[in-house]
């Protein structure tokens, strides 16, 4: 349900206007609202990357990524043991 995903301390003022909202999406804006989140988190996910790593690139960025998404064994063999 879509009040199970709302935070515990967010009011039920604010409950109900996040869920018209929702309501009121279509099925393309919901998409792209998600769109819009993964997007946020690949690039919350890079910071961090580079901020325990340094300036990583290319491929050895692309291992870390997928190291935490997926975990060292996907990681490993798409990009290369590390």
């Amino acid at each position: 349900m879509l009040t199970d995903a709302l935070p515990a301390d967010t009011s039920s003022a604010a409950q109900a206007v996040v869920l018209e909202r929702l309501k009121s999406m279509t099925m393309s804006e919901r998409a792209n609202a998600a769109q819009e989140l993964n997007d946020m988190c690949t690039t919350l996910s890079i910071a961090g990357i580079r901020a325990q790593h340094g300036e990583v690139t290319g491929d050895d960025l692309r291992w870390h990524l997928a190291f935490r998404r997926y975990g060292r064994s996907l990681a490993d063999e798409v990009y290369g043991t590390r």
